[in-house]
């Protein structure tokens, strides 16, 4: 019985959160009816590594014809050698007839597709413009980090501080929804953010709530005057 994979890969377990890869996941599965039977996550640099060192090639040794494979991005399978990247589809797609779902960009590549050269050379394009751009992100936050402590200040967040989160502005749609027993899954979709996501802002909410009322702060306000008004104590 032909089965669906997701793979998740993040380079370093202790810098990234992998759960926005497994919410883009799990919606685009949601989205297009498919029933995900198995996740697969490492944590390894995609760049500095071999794909036959890495858990993709595991993955990729077991699948069987009508087999999928649902990542978010093709950088996920790797960013470093182009011609690796095109192995990689062509093993997927030709040897063992499955198919490669990327979220990001609604792409599926399949046994009838993967022989298009625009559909090949635009997804592996995709991955050579993610690596430049991350080596561009890295090169940006080191110049900065330089600058910063050549003026006398301090890099990184203050403790504590509490960040902005784009469904603070759906603060009041989220509480009328589930007030009306509107479930979680189908806000969430509502809201184009994760299910998981959704739920952590809720726990937030009310822990920040919480820590204000200690306070003696205003809790009729919203959470984002919360947030400002918690911050001015730090």
């Amino acid at each position: 019985m032909a089965q669906i994979y997701a793979y998740i890969r993040i380079s370093d377990k202790y810098k990234q959160d992998s759960s926005t890869q497994e919410n883009s996941i799990s919606d685009y599965a949601t989205d297009n009816g498919l029933i995900i039977n198995h996740w697969v996550e490492e944590h390894i640099s995609g760049s500095k590594t071999e794909a036959a060192n890495r858990e993709i090639s595991n993955l990729i040794s077991k699948l069987i014809p009508g087999d999928k494979i649902i990542c978010t991005e093709i950088s996920r399978l790797g960013r470093n050698k182009p011609f690796s990247i095109i192995g990689l589809i062509h093993e997927i797609t030709d040897a063992k007839k499955s198919e490669l779902h990327l979220t990001y960009s609604d792409q599926c590549i399949t046994p009838d597709n993967a022989e298009n050269a625009e559909v090949l050379f635009t997804t592996v394009a995709g991955s050579y413009v993610a690596r430049q751009e991350a080596i561009k992100r890295s090169e940006r936050a080191k110049a900065a980090i330089v600058r910063r402590k050549g003026a006398g200040l301090s890099n990184g967040r203050p403790e504590g501080l509490l960040v902005k989160s784009k469904l603070d502005e759906h603060e009041d749609l989220i509480v009328r929804s589930l007030n009306d027993n509107v479930t979680k899954s189908k806000l969430a979709r509502s809201l184009n953010c994760g299910r998981t996501t959704l739920i952590k802002w809720i726990d937030a909410r009310e822990k920040i709530r919480e820590t204000a009322k200690g306070k003696r702060l205003d809790i009729s306000n919203s959470i984002s005057v919360i947030k400002k008004e918690l911050n001015k104590t730090l």
